[in-house]
């Protein structure tokens, strides 16, 4: 029975955010098999509002002068995550002292029983991006809506659950973010505007059970714009996901085109990106992690700046519930060695 009152988090993917944790007094462990990696009973629980089941949301307010209609929070609702690489990095065929962190702020609150507000800001450098800022409305029959600033990208790369070294490449190339609004009928059946501004519409369909997912999605119309024609134009990819015991297999892929609908003309600008990992758990404090992450662009000017294929190891430990420690290694095979990109380092990953 204790899982039934584990927090239920409505957003794209479920964080590890302390909050909820210290809200009501649950263990991590609840939802995630390895921080921040989740269970299947966190990818369900994900897709709810933040409150446990069965919970009427007054219950978990302030007294307002008696008035429990009174929507208001019982503690702060914010937590962060920092983290950080520390190591070796190939720059211009040197190995050079690298350090790369950022810290992102995570807030979330219920607006009301079926409403909820969730905020993701990262900062890194000099350097500020807000990644989510969406409202999430309840409707009938398990569906939703949501409004707002979102990233699709995390269906394909979590890069929110790793911190390897240029894992953010083919994140970045997706660019599967923007401001618009969906309607999500569950987990894989999900459509709507990503991006108004430019006019971009999406579809995503699929199936995600203990054992086994896979999902389809395509991003059918973009603007087309020749000097950033690599981010901008058609979407299409594909996830695939085997999990079962200490092992879970992840695989996925976007192929970007910069043609109109049904004119795929491989001489014309076009990429791929993607990646595949293999983790591993041992109990909740070892995991050992085998990640690749390839890019391949048919525009010249990137294929020389951007093109990657990226194999990294990764073992680490738990030494606390929020906090992961690892060493990784990368190496990227797509150039002579040392190639830019290989490298090596300690990484911290701790939730607060």
């Amino acid at each position: 029975m204790k899982r039934f009152f584990t927090l239920l988090v409505f957003c794209n993917f479920l964080y590890a955010i302390p909050f909820f944790s210290r809200k009501y007094n649950l263990s991590c462990v609840e939802c995630h098999i390895s921080y921040p990696k989740l269970s299947y009973f966190g990818e369900i629980v994900r897709e709810n509002l933040y409150l446990p089941p069965n919970t009427n949301p007054r219950i978990q307010t302030l007294d307002a002068k008696g008035d429990r209609k009174a929507y208001i929070q019982r503690d702060i609702p914010l937590s962060g995550r920092f983290r950080t690489l520390m190591g070796l990095i190939s720059s211009e065929g040197k190995f050079k002292g690298y350090t790369s962190s950022y810290v992102t702020v995570y807030s979330s609150t219920n607006l009301s029983g079926n409403s909820s507000f969730f905020l993701s800001v990262e900062a890194w450098k000099d350097s500020l991006l807000v990644r989510y800022a969406t409202l999430n409305v309840n409707l009938p029959l398990g569906s939703n809506l949501k409004f707002g600033k979102t990233d699709l990208s995390e269906f394909f790369f979590r890069r929110s659950q790793r911190m390897a070294y240029w894992d953010i490449l083919p994140y970045d190339f997706a660019e599967l973010y923007g401001t618009g609004m969906s309607l999500r009928l569950s987990q894989y059946m999900w459509f709507g505007i990503l991006d108004i501004e430019r006019n971009r519409f999406f579809a995503r369909a699929g199936y995600n059970s203990k054992f086994i997912s896979f999902g389809i999605y395509t991003v059918p119309y973009g603007e087309f714009k020749a000097e950033t024609s690599y981010v901008l134009g058609h979407r299409h990819g594909f996830d695939l996901r085997f999990r079962f015991g200490p092992f879970d297999l992840i695989t996925s892929a976007i192929l970007g085109f910069n043609q109109k609908l049904g004119e795929f003309k491989f001489d014309e600008p076009s990429f791929i990106a993607g990646y595949s990992s293999l983790d591993l758990t041992f109990g909740y404090n070892f995991f050992v992690s085998v990640l690749y992450n390839y890019i391949g662009s048919r525009y010249e000017e990137y294929q020389r700046k951007y093109h990657m294929s990226l194999i990294t190891f990764t073992v680490g430990h738990h030494p606390l519930r929020n906090l992961k420690v690892g060493f990784e290694v990368g190496y990227n095979t797509a150039k002579k060695y040392p190639s830019e990109g290989t490298y090596g380092g300690l990484t911290l990953d701790w939730a607060f």
